[in-house]
């Protein structure tokens, strides 16, 4: 009579049996981020989204289109003879729709600052008294909003038409008042974002006050310098290589304090 060999018992404590497969779970479970930190980090990466995605393709493309004006103006004030003497003759209300001429500055403010406030004011108040809710942001500010951006490259265009001979035929002279209008942009730039930085400042708002400090309103300058000089002086030349000079270098100040703002890990 052969006896088989006893078999493998069973541990008495169960859990001894289980205990293997407990730990390949709880290392599971740990290696895996629960559901609290899955909801905390996917809003975090839905975020970040890229201020210049959130611009209309007019505002994304702004500096083609300043460039094109600035083109276009220097094209017709050299080869269409009549365009600079027409725009010195449009007028409006006594006051030149082109070129604002300084002795009716007060007048054109009400007229050409004032009447627009009140536009805005009525409309604002109106339109949203009338209307369903969020129309007014939603649609009306959206189709408002590209004619502003006309009306600057319209009085870029202007500017540059009145003075484009003067610009092509006299190159060295603006290359001479290019010269210190760069340095004024660079280091009225630098001196304002070294300053806010020393303060404390966020990195928002110290660029903010560069940007504010370093830009002009070249047109208000070309229509009193125009008026008081005439159209066809130096000084009216001197004014208008402004805006050939301020466009590219405060392009070129972006890149640049976006560069430093990384390099000192400057936030807000």
């Amino acid at each position: 009579m052969s006896i088989s060999p006893p078999q493998e018992t069973l541990s008495a404590d169960p859990r001894q049996n289980t205990s293997k497969d407990d730990a390949d779970i709880v290392k599971h479970e740990l290696s895996q981020p629960d559901a609290a930190e899955k909801q905390v980090q996917e809003p975090a990466i839905a975020c970040k989204k890229s201020v210049y995605a959130d611009l209309g393709w007019l505002d994304r493309l702004l500096v083609v289109w300043i460039l094109l004006a600035i083109t276009i103006g220097i094209l017709l004030g050299n080869f269409v003879d009549s365009v600079g003497p027409a725009l010195q003759r449009g007028e409006f209300a006594q006051v030149s729709v082109p070129i604002v001429s300084y002795p009716v500055v007060a007048r054109s403010v009400g007229i050409f600052l004032g009447i627009p406030l009140a536009a805005a004011i009525a409309t604002r108040f109106t339109l949203r008294a009338i209307t369903r809710a969020g129309w007014y942001e939603r649609v009306f500010l959206r189709w408002l909003a590209p004619w502003s951006l006309i009306g600057l490259l319209y009085t870029i265009l202007v500017l540059f038409a009145s003075q484009g001979r003067q610009v092509v035929h006299q190159i060295v002279a603006v290359a001479r008042v290019a010269a210190p209008l760069t340095s004024y942009f660079v280091i009225i730039f630098s001196l304002t974002l070294v300053v806010t930085r020393r303060l404390g400042f966020g990195y928002k708002l110290a660029t903010t006050q560069s940007f504010t400090a370093a830009s002009n309103n070249f047109e208000l300058a070309i229509a009193v310098v125009v008026a008081t000089f005439g159209p066809d002086s130096d000084e009216a030349l001197a004014s208008t290589v402004g805006p050939l000079v301020e466009v590219p270098v405060l392009i070129t100040l972006v890149y640049l304090v976006r560069w430093l703002s990384q390099r000192w890990q400057w936030k807000d």
